[in-house]
């Protein structure tokens, strides 16, 4: 599978601030009722 640079014909591309932290991205779901609590 082709990056979107790749198939638009780019070269010499890099990550411009490559990450040295390993890090997990995740998502929240949280309760209408219980917002308030989790934004303090």
């Amino acid at each position: 599978m082709l990056c979107l640079g790749e198939k638009l014909g780019l070269q010499n591309m890099r990550i411009l601030n490559p990450e040295v932290i390993t890090y997990y991205k995740v998502q929240v779901f949280i309760p209408e009722a219980n917002l308030t609590d989790f934004k303090k």
